[in-house]
């Protein structure tokens, strides 16, 4: 009982880390390398990887596949791109997360990494979105159900940080097609004008409400004339 305590205490400490480590940058990038380098360090793993599905990166277009958005060390990484139907995604159908060794027939099915030589894999599920994946080389079973629940909770919170992550992301995404497409807008009223300005004779293009887009000096001045005044 009293080396249990000291192994719980060191736990908890762990987990406040990870958690502590979460969601201070909106990121993906760094908010990854905060918490995954961190869970590296803590948990002693050997690699971990992040997989989203293209769907989510891609604002709903849906090709079939997920990206591995972030891996550490990143050396170790080979496919980036997976099909969804792959194990690493069909494996965790029911949201919980599962563990395979190298004895496992499932394991050789998940690998996508290089230097992977016995070990073990733990997959955690990211919402409907991703997984988390951690590769694991010094030791011969997988992760036990204890394991696997002690960082459920703290991986979710992970989880819950990504979706941000992406929703930041997709805002600034958002602001700079629309501030473009308003310079494109204005760079063709820009040339328009200059070109409307090269013709000698009144000249305009007039809107809908028959405001005036674009219209040369000669165009003003007969317009002022026909109303009375000068311009």
């Amino acid at each position: 009982m009293m080396n249990q305590v000291p192994d719980m205490s060191k736990d908890l400490s762990i987990i406040n880390e990870l958690v502590f480590s979460i969601g201070n940058s909106l990121d993906l990038q760094e908010n990854c390398d905060a918490f995954c380098t961190r869970l590296l360090t803590r948990k002693n793993y050997s690699f971990v990887s992040l997989w989203l599905r293209n769907d989510v990166l891609k604002k709903g277009e849906d090709t079939g596949d997920a990206t591995c958005v972030y891996a550490c060390p990143l050396e170790m990484a080979d496919h980036t791109i997976l099909p969804v139907d792959h194990p690493l995604f069909t494996s965790l159908t029911d949201g919980k997360p599962v563990s395979y060794s190298a004895h496992d027939a499932e394991f050789q099915l998940l690998i996508a990494e290089k230097q992977i030589l016995g070990g073990a894999y733990a997959l955690y599920p990211l919402g409907d979105f991703g997984v988390l994946k951690i590769y694991v080389r010094n030791r011969d079973e997988a992760f036990s159900s204890e394991e696997l629940a002690q960082l459920h909770d703290v991986i979710q919170k992970f989880a819950i940080s990504v979706r941000g992550c992406l929703s930041h992301q997709a805002l600034i995404d958002e602001v700079r097609e629309r501030t473009l497409a308003e310079k494109h807008l204005q760079d063709s009223k820009n040339a328009l004008q200059s070109f409307i300005d090269s013709i000698s004779e009144p000249a305009g293009l007039i809107g809908r409400n028959l405001s005036y887009i674009v219209a040369n000096a000669a165009f003003f001045r007969v317009h002022a004339f026909l109303r009375g005044r000068d311009i």
